[in-house]
């Protein structure tokens, strides 16, 4: 359980909200607009966005700011954020950032993209544009999109390439060092189109603007460098063909060029670059001996029409593309190595150039090939930052246990358990972070209550109740995952989604957030009823009714007969009929608790003389 004893302080998530009603956001409409380039229904699309002004005087100025599909927000070349958080349309998220002015000269760089369908699927995309909204109305002029005189370009110097081993999390990305970056495109600007205002989605006019704008409501996602330098180990170095397909290459370590183990320790370190010649080219496979989640950052120089690649795995898999060949995770002798993998394409000169891809990968090791062309490539340095949401451990477990191996085990395990939890938590709750990223009722149930006791702040949980809700189709079901653009329905999940609810109403106590979910329970519980038989069970909803992945039950759906009755749903449905009675009791809603009540009690006496086997003693399905 949380021990309040270890809060030196109050969060900033106890301090009261700021005001959030702004007197030009009330009337719905914001003064500014969203912006784009010409052409910007092409899909994948990068864009800059770029302001320049002189301050006159010293000022702290508070900026909204926004984007389709996703930006980054820069201040005189220094990194302020990014975003936006993930939602959908009605959903669009802004964050709020505070500008500190010195007089002088100014830059605002945004670089912002759009990947269309390539784009992952939690992430929604529905028109190009960014948008930047000063809070004070004499800074529009200033500083708004829109109204001040901002500059657009594309870039031409990174591009979306698919994989479809990993379509769920997007694209793989290719940086051209030989072009100019966004941040150091000096040629091409031109004015911006403009498009709809922004539109808070609490109140807005009789125009129907694409993007509904709400506050991001989750503090900024950890960003800061990994210490490679004490956390990484190179662990095979080899000499390979320029034009080898390393997916198809196992691992060898009679191959592993040991000598050559130092200079590439000392690039992770920061000591000193790795030089590849022409005609030859290097495969480095590095050992995190942690799981990550990171934005890769190469720094390269020279090498022109040569290729850096960086791969990242899990763990190296004992056959080649097979995810089921998965085998100890630290062995690499044997295996083969088939990650998503980011192409650097090299600057040539003498000046290095930094490049750091759009979005973050995750796991283990981290694979290097070097292919040089007719130059030699220095590779001046490697930098992970890491990302995910500021999940700490603020609880502790204690056992009065006399047995000692079973609490040393607890204490072993909880490590590593928080890394997972740590690393499936970012702008939402993930199912995995590198296979599909989507958030999932089934496992965002259990990641929301192993965070309600190890860490008082409860905004991702929040923010996951609120989204499922928001899923929901016009049947009264919620989505199976949430935010996703490729709808998927599991009833069951709907079930487990009155379960969060009710786990919430547990743990916290915040009776406005629970009696604003309710209608949302009641509309799951009513989409179930709707298939109740003449009998009074209850037959399988439309859906992909997934209970779990066992043996004999095909793709994970449970026994049911002709007719779509499924005991082991039905249960289910009891389950959540209490939760939902138990909720509505605690809102002041007897006479809803009580025909919750007494449907589950009919229901149940119904199941267990359809589904009671006598010679076994137990509820069968079959």
């Amino acid at each position: 359980m949380t021990d309040p004893s270890t809060r030196e302080a109050p969060l900033a998530f106890d301090r009261p909200a700021p005001p959030s009603a702004i007197d030009w956001a009330e009337c719905g409409l914001w003064p500014c607009r969203w912006i784009h380039v010409q052409g910007e229904n092409d899909r994948p699309l990068f864009a800059v966005y770029r302001l320049t002004w002189q301050q006159a005087e010293p000022r702290v100025a508070q900026v909204f700011a926004s984007a389709d599909e996703r930006y980054e927000l820069y201040l005189d070349g220094r990194r302020i954020g990014r975003g936006p958080q993930r939602g959908d349309t009605s959903h669009w998220r802004y964050e709020a950032y505070d500008l500190h002015l010195t007089p002088g000269p100014h830059v605002l760089i945004a670089h912002a993209w759009s990947l269309g369908d390539m784009a992952p699927w939690a992430q929604f995309c529905a028109r190009h544009g960014f948008l930047l909204q000063p809070r004070d109305a004499d800074l529009d002029a200033i500083l708004g999109t829109g109204i001040a005189p901002w500059q657009a370009r594309r870039c031409e110097a990174i591009r979306a390439v698919v994989d479809p081993r990993f379509t769920p999390v997007g694209p793989a990305f290719e940086l051209d060092g030989a072009k100019p970056s966004w941040e150091l495109s000096t040629g091409g600007w031109h004015t911006p189109l403009p498009a709809h205002h922004g539109a808070h989605a609490a109140s807005f006019n009789n125009e129907r603007p694409i993007h509904l704008l709400v506050p991001a409501e989750l503090p900024a996602m950890l960003d800061e460098p990994i210490p490679l330098r004490d956390q990484a180990v190179v662990r095979f170095v080899e000499e390979i063909a320029p034009d080898q397909d390393v997916d198809t290459l196992a691992v060898d370590v009679k191959r592993d060029l040991a000598t050559e183990h130092r200079a590439w320790q000392d690039m992770l370190a920061g000591c000193s670059g790795v030089r590849v010649e022409p005609g030859h080219a290097r495969r480095v496979i590095i050992d995190l001996q942690n799981y990550f989640c990171a934005y890769p950052v190469v720094t390269l120089r020279g090498g022109t029409g040569g290729v850096v690649e960086v791969g990242w795995a899990e763990t190296l898999l004992t056959q080649c593309n097979r995810w089921e060949g998965k085998g100890p995770r630290g062995v690499i002798d044997g295996h083969f190595f088939n990650g998503l993998t980011d192409r650097f394409l090299t600057p040539g000169g003498n000046e290095a150039r930094r490049l750091e891809v759009p979005w973050w990968r995750s796991g283990r090791f981290v694979q290097l090939v070097v292919r040089p062309a007719s130059e030699t490539i220095e590779i001046v340095g490697l930098e992970l930052r890491e990302t995910r949401y500021p999940l700490e451990m603020h609880g502790r477990f204690t056992c009065r246990s006399a047995e000692k191996t079973w609490p040393r085990g607890i204490a072993e395990t909880i490590p590593v358990a928080l890394r997972g939890l740590q690393m499936c938590a970012h702008e939402t709750y993930l199912d995995c972070p590198y296979y599909e990223q989507l958030m999932y009722v089934g496992d965002t149930r259990l990641q929301a209550l192993t965070g309600y006791a190890i860490d008082p702040d409860d905004r991702l949980q929040r923010k996951a109740l609120a989204t499922f809700d928001a899923s929901r189709r016009p049947d009264g079901l919620t989505q199976s995952r949430y935010p996703s653009w490729r709808m998927q329905i599991i009833p069951p999940f709907s079930l487990w989604w009155i379960g969060m609810v009710h786990d919430f109403a547990r743990w916290r106590d915040a009776p406005g957030l629970v009696r604003a979910l309710l209608p949302g329970v009641h509309a799951v519980l009513e989409a179930f009823l709707l298939h109740q038989r003449p009998d009074g069970l209850v037959e399988l909803p439309g859906g992909w009714n997934f209970t779990d992945w066992v043996r004999g039950w095909r793709n994970g759906v449970g026994p049911k007969d002709p007719s779509g009755l499924s005991g082991l749903v039905n249960w289910q449905l009891i389950l959540a009929l209490q939760e939902a009675a138990e909720l509505d009791e605690q809102a002041g809603e007897p006479e809803l608790a009580a025909r919750w009540r007494r449907l589950a009690q009919q229901i149940g006496g119904l199941l267990v003389k359809r589904f009671w086997d006598e010679s076994h003693g137990l509820l069968a399905d079959d």
